[in-house]
């Protein structure tokens, strides 16, 4: 067995114990092992963009971050340059942010419909919906299943120590074509 490959056994045997020994067995095993290299996949994705936004912030040029990525500075810009796109192509990028301030504007900008579908060191990315939003910040460590039941959406990937979670609240957002100034 090469070294990548029993990084990747290894990496799989993490996330489902069963599923290395059924592959040897039962060939719909298959199916599992895609289904858990995709999300492996995009949550990788969803990890650099965030990071890729984050040195942004912090001042990075695109040629920087090109090079780290052995891109040119145009391939890196065209693919990391906009915030995540959405169905009706509407995003806002709430920045910056902090730990003191962001769930109170977060909080602020959901009773116009604005809720959290990614963030950042210092950033969120929102979109508009026809209801108010709420949001929280959670320790990664907290047990997340109660949240969940309670029509909490967890946001993006976590970003240690933090997890993110959003819901609508049922009440129509208060009536804004633009995103408030906050």
């Amino acid at each position: 067995m090469a070294p990548r490959d029993a990084d990747n056994s290894r990496n799989i045997a993490d996330i489902d114990p069963d599923l290395s020994g059924e592959l040897n067995t039962d060939a719909a095993a298959y199916g599992r092992l895609i289904a858990v290299a995709a999300s492996i996949s995009s949550e990788a994705d969803s990890t650099l963009r965030s990071a890729v936004d984050s040195a942004r912030t912090a001042g990075l040029s695109w040629e920087q971050i090109g090079s780290v990525l052995d891109v040119s500075r145009q391939a890196a810009q065209q693919r990391f340059g906009r915030a995540a796109p959405t169905p009706d192509g509407q995003v806002w990028r709430m920045t910056p942010v902090n730990a003191f301030d962001e769930i109170s504007r977060l909080n602020e900008a959901g009773r116009f419909g604005w809720h959290s579908v990614a963030f950042g060191t210092l950033y969120h990315d929102l979109v508009c919906s026809d209801e108010q939003w709420e949001h929280r910040r959670v320790s990664v460590l907290a047990p997340r299943n109660r949240l969940e039941a309670e029509g909490w959406q967890k946001i993006g990937t976590m970003w240690f120590p933090w997890a993110y979670y959003a819901r609508p609240t049922g009440v129509a957002a208060i009536n804004s074509d633009e995103p408030p100034a906050f």
